[in-house]
């Protein structure tokens, strides 16, 4: 994200074939250095890879200056640097949770960047007293969020801790209180916090769950919801069929299907509809892209073979998807989570294309990918980043 200001020459170290290209911005200049097979150090101009505090301070632009700032604080977890940066709050942000450094979260202004902070290292640390630290805030047109921020810092580090304890500290939303207690109860084995969980759609939940691993029957009885004790029964009997007798044969199959990550009950629902929908979120929780095939409506198939591919980082369930927009996010999304740039070439849309292959380069430090984007200004921009000119 560095921009190379305007060079006044330089001397090649060995003979190649240089491109230089003058571009005006914001009524200064700089020269674009290229090579159709690799980009060469010249005079004054380094890779951005290489730069360090003093070479920043030799650049005479502020705004490149202070982008050169903070990718340096960044590498070198230096947060001194930050207050240099060009997004300052982003990188005390950044450092902070790197280093552990609750002092940076005290120089960041921003609400949100500093409970982000505070949460970050929270969890690096495994320090629930920090969730304290995370405040309310205020949210779009002026109205106050309930801090869920802090709650899910209390859930996340009791997760983390496996200390049921911080469960209850969570105040203002009582599904997270009870979804922390079920992910707790299965990572524990702790059936008795079953018991702390107010709703009664989600203490059922929870002792399904040991009903999966235990085949336990006497646990149904605990459970008062008509279609969640058909399907705790089902799941000890192995016998989906048993879903026939509650009171919704559709929400038991689909439920079924859903607690066990298996897509056998869906193909007991005979609305199209609805057999779509047990496909898809099973698919989804088993992160299984076989199952997206079985989704007739070609939008839910098609979001589910990204959603999927983007969260394994399986670009093949990218291509089965349907042409357009959502197949060319999940291939660039793929190829920046695998450093792969071949799958750039795959994006029909060429400004997509081009993102693509400068989201990979700046990734990976690979000059030579820059070449492979057709708009200028993308072109520019991926040299930019991977560059800086120095005085």
């Amino acid at each position: 994200m560095i921009i190379s200001k305007k060079q006044s020459g330089f001397a090649p170290i060995v003979v190649i074939l240089v491109m230089v290209v003058l571009i005006v911005a914001g009524g200064g200049g700089y020269y674009f250095y290229k090579s159709s097979q690799e980009q060469k150090e010249a005079e004054g101009v380094i890779p951005i890879q290489t730069a360090t505090a003093s070479d920043c301070e030799k650049v005479t632009d502020s705004w490149t200056k202070g982008h050169c700032y903070h990718y340096v604080a960044l590498e070198t977890k230096d947060g001194s640097l930050c207050e240099k940066s060009y997004w300052a709050e982003k990188c005390y942000l950044s450092v902070a949770v790197e280093t552990k450094d609750i002092s940076l979260c005290e120089k960041i202004i921003s609400g949100v960047d500093k409970n982000n902070c505070y949460y970050g290292i929270a969890l690096e640390t495994k320090d629930a007293s920090l969730c304290e630290k995370v405040t309310t805030t205020v949210i779009p047109f002026g109205s106050i969020s309930d801090n869920p921020r802090k709650d899910q810092c209390y859930r996340e580090v009791a997760l983390i801790t496996k200390n049921s304890s911080l469960c209850e500290k969570i105040t203002n939303r009582t599904v997270a209180k009870d979804e922390c207690y079920i992910d707790i109860a299965q990572q524990t084995g702790d059936i008795s916090l079953c018991e702390k969980i107010t709703y009664s759609l989600r203490k059922g939940r929870c002792y399904i769950g040991f009903v999966i691993k235990t085949k336990d029957s006497s646990l149904c009885e605990k459970i008062t919801d008509n279609v969640q004790e058909h399907i705790c029964y089902a799941i000890v009997a192995n016998d989906a069929n048993i879903c026939e007798k509650s009171n919704s044969k559709l929400k038991c199959y689909k439920d079924l299907a859903l607690e066990t990550k298996d897509a056998s009950p869906c193909e007991k629902i005979t609305d199209s509809f609805g057999r779509d929908q047990c496909y898809k979120f099973v698919a989804r929780e088993a992160r299984d892209g076989s199952l997206c095939g079985k989704i007739n409506i070609r939008k839910w198939r098609d979001e589910c073979y990204g959603n999927i591919g983007q969260e394994t980082k399986d670009s093949n369930l990218c291509e089965k998807m349907s042409a357009g927009t959502g197949r060319d996010w999940c291939y660039g999304d793929v190829a920046v989570k695998t450093q792969d740039a071949n799958l750039c070439e795959k994006i029909l849309s060429a400004n997509s294309k081009d993102s693509c292959y400068v989201d990979v380069a700046l990734r990976t430090k690979d000059a030579n990918l820059c070449e492979k984007i057709i708009d200028n200004y993308n072109k520019e921009r991926c040299h930019r980043g991977l560059f800086l000119e120095i005085k």
